[in-house]
């Protein structure tokens, strides 16, 4: 509702709308009473007129009586109808896919959404370089907990750590996506004749294959 596009769309209309009552009030001012009186008044009642009937209200006795004005009104019925259908197939086309996609793709998308974040971490310095405004949270389990009570439209937290939360607790009401930033390299060591050391290589080969998705992206290295 507060999109561009939006106001786009609502200032086409009343332009419509305003364009039609001018129109009409042109054609019918010498000719019917309720468009006499003035040029602010007749003005005021073509628009007014147009307006109702593009929401095919009743507009009661108020109405055309020339061919002209009549035949503006039938066209501007139809067209209004045509209009009309379209703003509200529109609305609910994007409503529809927000809601099946999330309103959230990109880091850009941040700035516009209630976001969370876990305090103390460097996530906060990363939110706050990039000028977002978001809630702090004592653990990510509190963030994900209110994204998923709808008071956040967004968390943003580590990687890896927050693709494993999501996983264990969260897999069936939160959705990872796949936007990345702030990249951090992690690594970690281990004595070369330790058993562990083959079966980690191979767990790391495995998670960095499946893309996993978060805040941040952790390339881990093996070795």
């Amino acid at each position: 509702m507060t999109s561009f596009g939006f106001a786009q769309a609502i200032a086409a209309l009343v332009g419509l709308a305003i364009v039609v009552g001018l129109a009409l009030w042109l054609a019918e001012r010498r000719h019917n009473e309720h468009f006499g009186g003035g040029v602010a008044k007749g003005m005021t009642t073509g628009v007014w007129w147009s307006t109702v009937a593009m929401t095919q209200r009743h507009t009661g006795d108020l109405g055309p009586h020339t061919l002209p004005g009549r035949a503006l009104a039938i066209l501007w019925m139809i067209v209004s109808i045509v209009a009309i259908a379209i703003f509200t197939a529109s609305i609910t086309s994007v409503l529809t896919i927000r809601h099946l996609q999330g309103s959230v793709h990109e880091v850009a998308d941040l700035s516009s959404v209630r976001v969370g974040a876990v305090a103390g971490t460097s996530t906060e310095d990363t939110l706050s370089r990039f000028r977002i405004t978001y809630r702090k949270f004592a653990t990510p389990e509190d963030g994900l907990k209110a994204l998923r009570e709808h008071t956040l439209d967004a968390f943003v937290y580590d990687k890896p750590l927050l693709a494993w939360i999501i996983r264990e607790r969260f897999s069936s009401s939160i959705e990872l996506i796949d936007a990345t930033f702030a990249s951090q390299e992690y690594a970690f060591a281990m004595p070369i004749d330790r058993p562990l050391r083959k079966v980690v290589n191979v767990a790391i080969l495995d998670r960095d294959t499946e893309r996993l998705v978060g805040a941040n992206h952790l390339p881990v290295s093996w070795f």
